[in-house]
């Protein structure tokens, strides 16, 4: 019931988000990102791309911006820290000649309200059959125990 239920919220949360184009000037540091770059990468956004192509896309949170381009947290790695897994990033610059497009992931009002309100129905569902009688089966409501059903023990 557990697996089921982080399967929904996992669903539900990403379901929430949309990726809106937006421009350089446009973001601000923690903005997540997706960030479509091309031409004449530097060995370390060629890391990044996988396949050391030169195009590709990098997704991330904005560390900064400045003049010459923006300074993304990338993830790079994960590391056990006690039960939870920590997420390691890698500050990466990006120039702003290597930018061909920029995406800023936004919270969508209508997909989540949708989305919650399919969710609070399905809880719904499941909590009237629950509680109902018609999932009870077919007996009375208060059946009269009758002799064979008494309490008592007869001795001969």
């Amino acid at each position: 019931m557990r697996s089921a239920a982080t399967l929904i919220l996992a669903l539900h949360l990403g379901g929430c988000y949309t990726l809106v184009p937006t421009t350089l000037p446009g973001l601000t540091p923690g903005d997540q990102v997706r960030v479509e770059v091309g031409g004449t990468l530097s060995p370390e956004l060629r890391l990044f791309l996988g396949d050391g192509s030169s195009v590709g896309a990098l997704s991330g949170a904005v560390d900064r911006r400045d003049a010459d381009g923006l300074l993304l947290l990338l993830p790079s790695g994960y590391r056990p820290q006690g039960f939870h897994v920590e997420t390691l990033h890698q500050r990466v610059r990006v120039p702003e000649t290597n930018v061909l497009r920029v995406e800023r992931r936004e919270l969508d009002r209508g997909r989540t309200a949708l989305t919650a309100g399919a969710v609070g129905l399905a809880v719904g569902a499941i909590a009237w059959q629950a509680i109902s009688s018609r999932s009870g089966g077919n007996t009375a409501p208060n059946p009269d125990p009758g002799p064979a059903q008494s309490g008592w023990i007869q001795v001969r």
